[in-house]
Order: C-alpha cells, then structure tokens, then sequence
C-alpha cells in the first residue's frame, strides 16, 4: 500500500468514526434498517405528524417499543402527533401508552407542544392522560404561558378551568 492509498484509508476512517460519533453506531443502525425497525423509527414520527392513523397503528402493533423512540430533538411521536394536531392521532398515541409527561431536549412536553400550536382537542387528550400542566419547558414556561404568549386563548381557558376544578 503507498502513502497516498494509506492516508485516503486514514480520511476515510476518521469520517466513519466521526459519524459513529455524532449519529450512534453505524453497524448498529445498519442492523436496524436492515430489520425495517429504524424505518419505522424514522417514519414514526411522520405518521403521527401527519395523522396517519393507520400506518402509525400498524408500525405500533408490530413493534410497541416505537411509542417512545426519538427524534434528534427528543421528540417523541406525540410530541409530533402534538405538532400535527390531530386529536385521533394523539388518542392511538396514548391508547399504546405513550408517556404523557416525556420531555424533548427543551424540556418541551407534548402539551406545551399543544398549547403552543393552540391545539385545543389535543390539550384534552392529554390531560385526560394525565399531562402535567405545571411542567415548565428549559425558558422556564408552563404550556398555560406558551399557549397565551402565542394568543391561543382557548388553550389557555381550557388550562384555567382545570386549574379551578382542583381543590
């Protein structure tokens, strides 16, 4: 082997453990494509986005561990499902138990991702889940202060009441 072959192999390495690196294992992700599940994984979060109910179902009930993969932001599928707005969505979502509660990088949980769109249907979905809308975000926001700073006040009367309901 000469030097030139030997310093394109070396290239070559550093580019593959860089990307080892900063996206995970290639082998690893290699495996899991091959199995169809980072397919799934990836397309995931598009299916909840986008409502599509039943492919989201169909990739749910052949692998259930979906329900809290990840995106690079730590969004979770109803986070995105959040993000889309659709109500059915969010109800598959958490009929297959998706946490409620699940932070994103940000610290965003799927009802500030709510509050935020002005997603009223979704809100209740997942307060009937459980939600906790007491959760702040990293800027130190609950969804109540994010749903009212982006003017969605039938987001935030909907927080309100629930407030007065408790004791």
């Amino acid at each position: 082997m000469n030097r030139s072959s030997c310093v394109l192999l070396i290239a070559m390495l550093i580019l593959v453990m860089a990307a080892v690196k900063s996206s995970g294992s290639l082998v690893l992700a290699d495996g899991l494509r091959k199995k169809g599940v980072l397919e799934d994984a990836s397309q995931i979060h598009q299916y909840a986005l986008y409502g599509n109910v039943e492919k989201l179902t169909k990739a749910l009930e052949r692998d259930p561990t979906l329900i809290e993969v990840r995106d690079a932001h730590g969004l979770t599928p109803l986070h995105a499902a959040a993000t889309g707005g659709s109500r059915k969505t969010a109800e598959v979502l958490v009929e297959f138990k998706a946490n409620p509660n699940s932070r994103a990088n940000d610290g965003a949980t799927p009802l500030h991702v709510a509050a935020q769109q002005g997603s009223v249907e979704v809100v209740q979905v997942l307060l009937m889940a459980s939600a906790n809308p007491n959760l702040k975000n990293k800027s130190g926001l609950t969804p109540k202060e994010l749903a009212r700073k982006s003017g969605h006040q039938a987001v935030v009367r909907v927080l309100e009441d629930l407030g007065q309901k408790k004791p």
